[in-house]
């Protein structure tokens, strides 16, 4: 009986273990990183654009005007990018 329970409890201490780090480590790949965005490419007909979140950050990026009527496309980066 003793050794059964030395068993269940060193594989529920190596779950949590597990979890903790599994936690940790999807945290540190999906926290933002703040980059520049750049110019806009000169062959590009647009300008830079920059407006406050509603947490009080500023967005910045790239306006490309297209055909009237025609709809948007929004372009977003992807995680940690």
């Amino acid at each position: 009986m003793q050794m059964k329970r030395k068993i269940i409890v060193g594989g529920l201490g190596t779950l949590i273990v597990l979890l903790v780090v599994l936690w940790l480590v999807g945290s540190a790949l999906s926290s933002p990183v703040n980059q520049t965005i750049g110019n806009l490419p000169a062959d590009l007909a647009g300008r830079s654009i920059q407006f406050q979140s509603s947490s009080g950050a500023t967005i910045h990026g790239w306006f490309i005007p297209g055909q009237q009527g025609a709809g948007a496309i929004i372009l977003m980066h992807g995680v940690r990018a």
